[in-house]
């Protein structure tokens, strides 16, 4: 469950940095960014099983001391 969350706020940090580019490519279009979105949410949830950034192990932490 907390990695799930993990997932979806790295995916969403993805998708910012994505929207925050310069300009569009040569090729850009709207399956590009299909693919782009897939891509995203598989390094997403890759970077969430991994714990790249501890989010998921935090909020396991926070919730079980909210439990004692």
């Amino acid at each position: 469950m907390a990695a799930d969350f993990e997932a979806i706020f790295v995916r969403q940090m993805l998708k910012t940095m994505r929207t925050s580019s310069l300009g569009e490519g040569l090729f850009d279009g709207q399956g590009t960014e299909q693919f782009r979105e897939m891509q995203d949410a598989k390094v997403a949830e890759s970077m969430a099983q991994k714990g790249v950034f501890g989010i998921a192990q935090l909020l396991a932490r926070h919730v079980e001391d909210k439990d004692v």
